[in-house]
Order: C-alpha cells, then structure tokens, then sequence
C-alpha cells in the first residue's frame, strides 16, 4: 500500500490522495481537473478504455488510466449522491414514479454499453447513484466483461447473490439478457423493500418484472430498449388510471358543492307562495266557519295592512255587521255591532289581521305612538273589545 502511494505521487504530481474509501479506492483531490475524483484499482482496463472513448450519460467519466507495478487503476469523476442501497435505507421502498424515472434511465445507460459490446454483471442498488437532481448513474465496471459471442459459458463465474442471471452461474454465456435479468430483480428491491421474488403478481410491473427474472434467457426482454419500452407502457397505463381516479374524485366533488351551493341559494331565495285572497274569498272564510281556511286566512290577511278597511266595508254592505267609521284622536277606527251567529268567526279574522299589530285590550289610553303601532290600531283595538273577551 504504501509503495502504491509513493509510486502515485511520482507519476501524479497534480493528484493527492485524500483518503481511502474503500478496498482499493481513495478519494482524491484532482487537480488539473479542479475536483474531487475517485482512484480505483480495476482488472479489466480494456472495459475502461472502451467506457473512456465512449463517454456515456450516466457513466462516470474516466479521467486517466494507468499501471503501477503491473496492477491497473484508473481515475474517475466523483459522482455525488447516494446510491439505491443507502437510499432504501430511509424510504424503505419507492415510489411507482421513483422506479420509473430510475429504470427509464437505466435502460438507455444498458442500451449503450450493450451497443458497445459490454455486459455489466453486477447491477444491484449499490452500483446505481442516484444524485440530488434525480440523475442516474451506474458505476462499478469491475466484473464487467466484453462479450463473446464464440464461448458457451463464462470463463470465471461472478455476481452479486440475488441479482445474479443463472448464466453467472454457470449454465451460459452471459450477454446483454443477463444484466435485463439483474434490472428485474432491481426493480423488486426497489418496489418492496426486500430481496425476495415471492408473490410478484401483487407488486406493480409485475408482468414486466416476471418476463424480465424468466430463468430461460430466450423469454426475457432482448434487449434494454425493449424492456423500456414495456416499463413505459405500464406506466403510462397506470398514470392514466390513477389520472382518471384522481379526475373522478375530483369531479364528484365539485359536483357535490355545485349542488350544495346551488340548494342554498334556492334556500335563501325561496318564499312561500302567497294566495292573494280577495274580498268575496273573505266572506266565504266567515261563512264556512272552518279550522283550516281560518288559519289561511289569518296568514294571508297579515301580508297587507291594505285590505283592512275594504274588508270591514264589504262586512258592512253585505249586513253582516252594522259598522260606521270614526275618527278618534287622529285615528280613524269604528264602531260596529255584530251579529250574533257571526261572533266567533268575525273574533277570529280580527285576530288574524291583528298578529302583525301593536295589541292594547285595555283601549286607546293615549300611549306615546311607536313605529310598531299599525295604522289601524283603532280597528284592531274595537274588533278585539267586540269579539274577544268582553
């Protein structure tokens, strides 16, 4: 380790090594690029030259590759962020809209190398960066190899337990299907939290995550472009479900406060329809004498003061009682003599006509005059000596 570090900082005067990050990986100060990158031993430089010409989005870019004693490292940009690992440590699981936007990405990393010929092997939530603008990165090319498409089966079998294809097992040649196969058991993690692939049918994606773990390599997703493809079917599928949910909920709800505003003004609008009973529709009332138009009349006969004096006039042509009009202190009134048979009914449309008027059985005693005394308190005050109580 330490003649590591001496030979390092005679070939990298402009580099320092910071600190060590992990086995075979320090942080270091690059200077010539202004930052802060990540040195690294690898196996497999050839994978990093080819990563290096190509300069893939979402690949961290490589900066320099050398030997030290015959052993390869290389220098790399520092992406900052965490990765999905230490990112379900605190959310547990994520989101529908989480998984998409990351396996969307991931996928048009995977078509790239792919194109290039390089199969990753290792893909698993600790490989995969997610920064604090929702970029995408996937790292750690260590096991990644170059395919051959002239081998049966691997030559040395790596991966991560899990999310490793059966052909890193052994029982093929890993290619491009391989890491499709790995995405799939991403995704799960991603989804639920755990490592486990058992009752997949109850977790979202699940048709593209069965079709994407299928232990025969030939009922996979051929590709990343198509694996995409199917995630953005899913997901624009149950964007416009959750849409319509969402748009119903809402529309029943304003039609809910339409018709509730609506029935409230109705309330504040409504009056009760007033019969407007005429002089001839009075007469009858006092001769019927019953329970029901009396009541009638009384509410009808206290919408307007008006017809008080027509009544008593019509009474009084018709003989149903002797009546005259005074004036008394400025107040006309009457004088009257009813006839025996009508004395009950005539008792009740005076009291109709007097529920919305000042009421003074003891007379007209000369009180002060108030804005709740009626025009014809005089002829309230007679009809009530007359029909009320005596």
């Amino acid at each position: 380790m330490e003649n590591f570090v001496n030979e390092f900082k005679k070939g990298h005067t402009g580099c320092e090594i910071v600190s060590e990050i992990g086995r075979d990986t320090w942080r270091v100060e690059y200077k010539r690029y202004n930052r802060t990158a990540v040195l690294k031993k690898v196996n497999n430089a050839g994978v990093y030259e080819k990563l290096q010409k190509l300069n893939i989005k979402g690949i961290p870019e490589i900066y320099e590759i050398f030997e030290i004693n015959n052993e390869s490292y290389i220098i790399e940009e520092c992406i900052e962020g965490l990765n999905l690992k230490e990112k379900l440590l605190f959310d547990r699981e994520l989101s529908k809209n989480e998984v998409h936007n990351i396996i969307s990405q991931l996928c048009d990393i995977l078509d790239k190398i792919h194109g290039a010929n390089i199969i990753h092997r290792d893909i698993k939530p600790s490989n995969i960066i997610l920064t604090f603008d929702n970029q995408v990165y996937l790292i750690d090319f260590g096991i990644a190899r170059n395919k051959n498409d002239y081998s049966s089966s691997d030559t040395t079998h790596l991966g991560t337990e899990f999310y490793a294809s059966p052909e890193q097992y052994g029982f093929a040649q890993t290619d491009n299907r391989s890491d499709i196969y790995s995405v799939g058991k991403l995704m799960i993690v991603l989804l639920t939290g755990r490592e486990s692939a058992l009752n997949i049918k109850a977790i979202p994606y699940s048709g593209v995550i069965r079709k994407c773990i299928a232990v025969d390599a030939d009922r996979r997703y051929n590709s990343a472009v198509s694996l995409k493809r199917a995630v953005n079917i899913y997901y624009k599928k149950y964007f416009m479900i959750s849409a319509a949910i969402i748009f119903s909920g809402v529309a029943v709800m304003l039609l809910f406060f339409v018709i509730m505003a609506g029935g409230n003004m109705y309330m504040r609008n409504y009056t009760e329809p007033v019969t407007e009973y005429t002089t001839e529709t009075t007469v009858t009332t006092a001769e019927t004498t019953t329970e029901t138009t009396t009541e009638t009349t009384t509410e009808t006969a206290t919408e307007g003061e008006t017809s008080v004096r027509e009544m008593w006039e019509y009474i009084g042509k018709n003989g149903l009682i002797d009546i005259e009009f005074t004036t008394r202190d400025g107040v006309e009134t009457t004088t009257e003599k009813a006839k025996e048979v009508y004395e009950e009914e005539g008792y009740d449309i005076g009291a109709g006509y007097s529920d919305d008027y000042y009421y003074a059985p003891e007379g007209n005693s000369g009180e002060e005059e108030t804005e709740n005394t009626p025009r014809y308190r005089g002829i309230m005050q007679n009809n009530y000596e007359i029909y009320g109580e005596n």
